[in-house]
């Protein structure tokens, strides 16, 4: 899960106005680390998780543009 972590972090300067990565910019980055077939299929997906996951957190208020910035926030928590 690490290297999908990373891959997320090096794209967020590619994402689009909805806030998602967009394909071509996962192919890209694909195809600089010769990432092919399955891999890449798992790649695209993860990304897209990730994309799904992070917006549905994002606090109310905050802009789409918010995760352009940096990477994003992966702290744990305690509950309480």
């Amino acid at each position: 899960m690490d290297f999908y972590m990373v891959a997320y972090t090096d794209l967020r300067t590619c994402r689009n106005e909805q806030g998602e990565v967009p394909w071509l910019a996962i192919n890209a980055y694909a195809y600089r680390y010769e990432i092919r077939g399955d891999e890449f299929d798992w790649l695209v997906r993860v990304i897209n998780y990730l994309d799904q996951y992070f917006a549905a957190r994002r606090p109310e208020g905050e802009g789409r543009d918010a995760g352009r910035s940096g990477a994003p926030d992966l702290t744990v928590r305690e509950a309480g």
